[in-house]
């Protein structure tokens, strides 16, 4: 389950600079649901999200801060995942509110996810707001933007990762090694004359002083080499 964490919008302090920072996250409160779900005006509502617990959300909220939100709801988990609180969220909203998010692919993980988030927020009469692209989603025309703009991010990182896996092909073709450095590197004929002289797993473990799961990787590599 992803993390939670609401932001207390009236706790500010200003560091050296002036700039208004979030003083700390807070703990959720116990009326925290019904800060959305009871009788209330329109509100500005800002969603934060990261993947992973070793980035910050820092960033994000303090740009939902600035934007002027009244409420800001965050939550640490992959875009791949379930998002509880912007489910919470969308089934709390009312007509009139305005959503603020950093990026549209926080809402989602590819285009059709992100799509399917914005027209549910559409139906329910919710404003989304893209704080990086400055933009407000409130017409055909910038729903279209924004729809280009995610295949464009989508598309890129096809890119990247295509790149990325022609570079470690290419690499492994040049003998290049990835991951952990081999036990047997620069031994390998050493293993060899051991397993020729009829030493089992266990000898070869203790003449050199590897453990058994990395004589039998080398021996896999050995037989699809053709050497054993």
């Amino acid at each position: 389950m992803g993390k939670s964490e609401q932001v207390d919008i009236e706790e500010y302090i200003n560091n050296k600079s002036g700039n208004l920072k979030v003083r700390k996250y807070k703990k959720r409160p116990k009326d925290y649901k019904a800060l959305l779900q009871r009788g209330r005006d329109p509100l500005k509502i800002g969603y934060a999200r990261v993947s992973t617990p070793q980035q910050s959300l820092d960033a994000q909220v303090d740009e939902l801060v600035k934007a002027g939100c009244e409420v800001v709801i965050s939550e640490q988990t992959s875009g791949s995942f379930k998002k509880p609180e912007l489910m919470f969220i969308l089934d709390n909203t009312i007509a009139g509110d305005e959503l603020y998010v950093w990026k549209l692919d926080r809402l989602g993980r590819d285009n059709i996810e992100q799509l399917l988030i914005l027209q549910k927020f559409r139906d329910k009469g919710v404003q989304v707001n893209l704080l990086q692209e400055r933009m407000a989603l409130d017409s055909p025309e910038t729903q279209l933007i924004a729809s280009i703009l995610s295949a464009i991010g989508q598309y890129e990182k096809h890119l990247i990762l295509s790149r990325m896996e022609l570079g470690r092909k290419r690499a492994l073709e040049n003998g290049v090694e990835f991951g952990r450095p081999s036990s047997f590197k620069g031994r390998r004929k050493e293993l060899v004359n051991l397993l020729n002289k009829g030493f089992t797993v266990k000898e070869i473990c203790k003449t050199m002083d590897v453990t058994k799961s990395a004589v039998y990787r080398e021996l896999e590599k050995l037989r699809k080499e053709g050497l054993v």
